[in-house]
């Protein structure tokens, strides 16, 4: 809990708000959820991108 508390604190710090959209771009680890319980925390609203997603050829 204190990595999340520590992370919200510096987001809030930073100008994160209520409401504010987030992007994450990780895969599956610790920090994923440390980042997103600290989002959740601050009521902001997250967009999940993966990683992985590869654009196509033409």
């Amino acid at each position: 809990m204190r990595n999340v508390d520590g992370l919200a604190t510096a987001c809030y710090k930073a100008g994160a708000k209520k409401c504010n959209k987030i992007g994450f771009l990780l895969g599956n680890q610790p920090d994923y959820l440390i980042a997103y319980y600290a989002a959740i925390k601050l009521g902001m609203i997250i967009i999940l991108i993966n990683p992985l997603y590869m654009v196509r050829a033409m």
